[in-house]
Parts: C-alpha cells; structure tokens; sequence
C-alpha cells in the first residue's frame, strides 16, 4: 500500500482518487503537481504516484500527453495496460481522447486514464489555443461524468496541469473533483530531506549552520524538486549553506509576488553589522532560549538610530528572508485589497519569513478615527483589517514574524500594540558605543580607525547625542580631515576636528520621540541600560541623561514624571 506523510499531500491525492471513482468525478490536479512527493520511503514524481494508487485497485494506467502521445504508465507490480493503436504525435487531441475512452470502455475491466500537461491540451484564456478546439475537448472530457457506462465499470480519468494556465472552465464543470496541489509541509520537507543526505547515489550535503531539522525548518516555500536539484550541486567540497536557501526563497518570492513585496538583499550580521543595542540581542535571546520562530516586535525610537538595519540583522539571524510590503495601493476599488492579499498569501506560503513594516503608525498599522466619518479612506480601513487578521492574536507560532518599525508609537492602533513586544532603540548613550558604530562603519569601508582615539574624541566634545546615521556622517568627514593631513588612516585628532564640526544635534523633537519609545516599552528589562547591565555585565551603563530626571531611587522610571515631560514635549 502506498504510505506517504500523515495528513500529507500523497493522502490528500490518494483521498480524491479514491473519492474520483465511487462518485464517478473527474479528478483535476493542479498546483504543485510538478514536484517531487514523499512516498513509500522514497521520493516519487505526479505520474508513478498515480500509477501506484491505481495499481492497488487493481487498475492498469494509459498516459496521454502532447509530446509522448498514449504511452502504458504501469506501476511495476500492478496490472499491465494495452495502448491502443492508432494515435501518435500527428492524430489530432479530439480524435486522440475519442480513441482513448473508446479503447477504455471496451476493455471489460477499469482502468486509469492520465491526461498530464494538460496546459497544453487545455490552455488558459491567456494562453494561444493554436488550432486546438477547447471547448470540444472540454465537452469530451466532461461527458465522461456523465457516461452511465464508463461509471459503472469504474474507470477514473486524471488530469493534472503543471502550471496554472489551464483553461478554468472545465474547474467549474458539474462532475470534476478539484484539487489543488500544496506546498509541501514541514514534516514532508523533513523526511524528504532526510531521505536526500542518506542518498546512496547523490547524497544531500549540509554546511555547518544546517542540520536536516533547520533546513526543514527554514526551507518553507520552496518545491521538493527545487531542494533535491540543490541536493545534486551540493559536494563536500561545497555543502548547501543556509545563504543559498535564503538566495532560492528570495528568487520564489521575486517571481509569485511581484511588485508586492520589496525583498531586503543587503546582508546585515547582528554581531559584525550592529553595535550595542543590549536589549534587542537579550529579546533575542530569550526567544532563542524557547525555541520561538515567530517574533511580534515593535521598533521604536527616533529617526536614524538603524531600526531597518537591525530588523534586517534580527529576520537573518533568525534564518529568514527580510521582506516589506510594496505597490500595494492603488487607485482602483479592491485592487488594494487585492494586492495586499497576494502578498500575504506568498508570505504565508513561504514561512518562515519576516515582514518589516517601517513607518508602521503611517503604513497600515496607524490609529483608527473616533469616528467612520473620520477615516481617510474606505480603503486604509480595509487594509488595516485585513493586516490585523492576518496578524492573529499573541501566541501563534507559525514562523511569521513581524517586525514593525516607528518614530511615533502613539501613532499606531491600539489593537496592533496589544500584538507587540515594543523596544526601545535610541541613539547610543555613551562615547564607547558612538565609536563602535563608527568602527563597524570603517571595517566596513577597509578604513584603518583608532578605536579607543575615537572614544576618546567622544567624550571630549561633552559627551554629545548623535544618531547612528549622524555618527557615519561625521565618520566620512573625519576621512577628509585625515587625507588633508596625509593620511588614510583615521586617529584622534581626525575624529575630534569632525565631531567638533557637526552641527546635528539632540533637540525637543529627538527627545520626545526617545521618551515615547522608552514609555511603550513593556518590560524593564528591554530597556538598554538595564539590559547591558543585567545581562552583559556592563556595570558603567546609565540611562541617557534626558531619562535621568525620571529614574527614581530604585532604578524604576517615574512614569508619571516622563508622561508629564511628554505632554510639555509634543508637537
């Protein structure tokens, strides 16, 4: 008997089959029916999937298909099937079927007929028909639910299409069982993977950051063919890394997603690419420590302090592909509501994924009006419901994340908030981590930096408050001051002459948004300086000096002291 994956695809077709020949449905197949299925304690392709469920009733199996013509597609142990004579690669599709279900019906005894690639026998409305008679084929293929005798003898004619240009019209004909093939699932990911690396012909071979359970894990979306095609340009010399399967979902989602979804390419490392931020890597940590897939994380802070790149760092750290929402308005009613749901149908498809929204209080998640007269628009409202939908209730670990980026958590809906685990990212609150962004900044560009002469130049402007973004700035001017004097490598007096010439600086503004970010936080110990201190064993980290009027003499935050501030702040 053929044995697949509990509640797996193989199940699903060997279901329908069954169903096909008791009601005497037609069986239409589409989706993924180009894949590989797991089956039998190997892996098996549509054709000899159907052959073995026939061959167990008992039931021969004829092939027809464009370029092969009717072939015999026996499973090795079942029953042997007669071709008829008579068709070839020249007899028209109409006489060819009529010549098929004639022979079937004479046989005496049922059988299975596999009309496969029937995107070319049945094109889409998209798709040049050549001198094909669509509808005639349709016709025969559909009389076939109604022939009292060919339902009597039990025959079951299959067609599967490859893609999904397949002319819909027969899908909503009376007597057709439609089914759509999945992706494959986690645990059929993981016995198919499983069978590849213990290949004795080409085994599957996995770089150090993969074992067979991470690449089951991290691999949702992609085909068990497009594994098992990697698995044969895998070597010891050159193992399957976790950067190639990251490279082949991000092709899959260029292609089913189109301008819907912006995919994030740069590669941001949170150990070489970020620079403090104690309280993101201790939130890591402890979903690390629990073996959580799915993140539900607001950023918040002030503009430049690198929220994007650090969601970008979180979504690879986490194995995932970094994607935003994109070209989802549009002027025309429900394509909105259209586009935003194909994106999320990809997103789904391809978990786990991580989807970075930045602006969150502006793109989607943003307060709702006291009032439906209030609303901007019929269409920003619809959006928000759909997202908020998707996004479930706390809990739900199905390996997507969400990464909501804001300057202004005020701004976004409660409902949203309720969803989210908020952290604080601020500019950096002292001399050494200034200079660790600059470092990073100058590995970066091959530049030589006197780390600790940075720090230096740090403290001795008074301890200044710059952004990330400002610091990178006033790290490529330090770059002129050193090439005036002579050099390519940046020291002291480089750095100090360029901190003492910038004019950024941390206003009202910077401030507020700071205090609003520190003010959602949800627990004291994901704010920085409790978080270097706590867990990092960084006994010299201190709240800004903004926040210190509001700590009070146990280290709590005096929230009704920081609400005032706040008031006396906003714009």
């Amino acid at each position: 008997m053929l044995n697949g994956n509990a509640d797996g695809r193989v199940e699903r077709i060997r279901n329908a089959f069954g169903n096909a020949i008791n009601s005497g449905s037609l069986l239409v197949l589409t989706g993924n029916t180009g894949d590989l299925y797991v089956a039998d304690g190997g892996m098996t392709q549509i054709e000899y999937l159907i052959s073995k469920l026939s061959a167990e009733k008992g039931m021969p199996t004829l092939k027809y298909s464009l370029a092969k013509s009717a072939v015999a597609a026996d499973s090795p142990n079942g029953p042997k099937a007669r071709v008829p004579s008579g068709i070839d690669a020249g007899t028209p599709v109409t006489i060819a079927l009529d010549r098929l279900f004639a022979h079937m019906s004479g046989s005496g005894a049922p059988g299975t007929l596999l009309l496969d690639f029937a995107e070319a026998i049945l094109p889409g409305d998209d798709a040049p028909c050549g001198n094909l008679d669509s509808m005639r084929i349709v016709e025969q293929i559909v009389s076939k639910s109604l022939d009292v005798g060919w339902k009597r003898m039990k025959h079951c004619l299959v067609i599967t299409a490859r893609t999904e240009s397949i002319d819909r019209k027969l899908l909503h004909m009376p007597g057709v069982e439609h089914v759509e093939i999945a992706l494959p699932a986690e645990a059929e990911r993981r016995a198919a993977v499983d069978l590849m690396t213990n290949s004795r012909l080409h085994s599957l071979v996995l770089a150090q950051d993969l074992d067979t359970d991470r690449l089951a894990s991290l691999s949702g979306g992609m085909t068990l063919d497009a594994i098992s095609r990697m698995r044969h340009l895998s070597s010891p010399e050159k193992p399957l890394t976790l950067e190639a399967i990251l490279e082949a979902k991000k092709t899959i989602i260029r292609r089913q997603a189109g301008d819907s979804l912006f995919i994030h390419d740069e590669k941001r490392d949170m150990d070489q690419d970020v620079a403090g931020l104690p309280q993101v890597r201790r939130y890591i940590e402890d979903r690390e420590r629990i073996g959580t897939r799915t993140l539900r994380l607001l950023l918040a802070g002030p503009p430049g302090t690198g929220k994007t790149l650090v969601g970008v760092a979180i979504a690879l750290r986490m194995g995932t592909v970094p994607v935003s929402f994109r070209l989802i308005k549009n002027r025309y009613v429900g394509d909105s509501e259209r586009n935003l749901c194909r994106a999320l149908d990809v997103i789904n498809n391809s978990a786990p994924c991580t989807v970075i929204i930045d602006e969150a209080d502006q793109a989607g998640m943003g307060r709702r009006a006291e009032s439906s007269a209030e609303e901007s628009s019929a269409v920003e409202s619809s959006l928000r419901g759909i997202l908020m939908e998707w996004l479930g209730d706390v809990g739900a670990d199905n390996g997507i994340s969400l990464i909501a980026l804001t300057n202004n958590p005020a701004g976004i809906d409660r409902a949203f908030l309720s969803r989210l685990d908020a952290l604080p990212v601020l500019e950096p609150a002292s001399p050494r981590e200034q200079a660790a962004i600059m470092d990073i900044q100058a590995r970066r560009m091959g530049v030589t930096l006197d780390f600790e002469g940075c720090v230096r130049a740090f403290s001795d402007t008074g301890n200044r408050v710059f952004s990330g973004r400002h610091i990178i700035r006033i790290f490529d001017n330090a770059r002129i001051c050193a090439r005036y004097n002579g050099r390519d490598d940046v020291q002291y007096d480089d750095i100090r002459e360029a901190v003492g010439d910038a004019l950024y600086g941390f206003g009202p503004k910077e401030e507020y948004q700071a205090l609003r970010a520190i003010e959602h936080t949800g627990f004291a110990k994901y704010l920085p300086w409790v978080a270097a201190r706590r867990y990092f064993g960084d006994d010299a980290a201190a709240p800004p000096a903004y926040i210190r009027p509001y700590i009070n003499n146990d280290g709590t935050i005096d929230m009704d002291g920081l609400g005032k501030r706040i008031k006396e702040l906003e714009p």
